[in-house]
């Protein structure tokens, strides 16, 4: 999830070249709605995104796994521009599982997405 329609194209590059199936979306409700639909592997989100952050949509998401005690927890490696430690914890306690820091490296997400993806793509 990315709101910002650059980012959006960049990372989509970036998935592409990596050769991993991605689904994009411009804010946290319609990741939410593509999480259900679609049942991701994992989920890039970026932190500050309109009508719903990437910190709610998670906390959504980690509270319907939940209620779905059949659906395993999906990986969502928060997307920011913020290195602050402070900004890292938010992340992590609306339940996100890794941090990429803008502007993100194809080296970097290939190395993230390999420890998250245990299958073939």
């Amino acid at each position: 999830m990315e709101d910002n329609p650059v980012n959006r194209r960049i990372i989509g590059r970036q998935l592409q070249k990596l050769n991993y199936s991605f689904h994009l979306a411009c804010d946290g409700n319609e990741g939410i709605e593509y999480w259900k639909k679609y049942n991701p592997k994992v989920i890039l989100s970026d932190c500050h995104m309109p009508n719903l952050s990437g910190y709610e949509m998670t906390e959504r998401i980690r509270k319907l796994e939940n209620k779905l005690a059949h659906k395993q927890r999906t990986p969502i490696l928060a997307i920011t521009g913020a290195g602050m430690k402070e900004d890292q914890e938010v992340c992590l306690k609306a339940g996100m599982d890794e941090i990429l820091l803008k502007p993100i490296q194809m080296e970097q997400l290939q190395q993230t997405l390999s420890k998250w993806f245990k299958y073939e793509k």
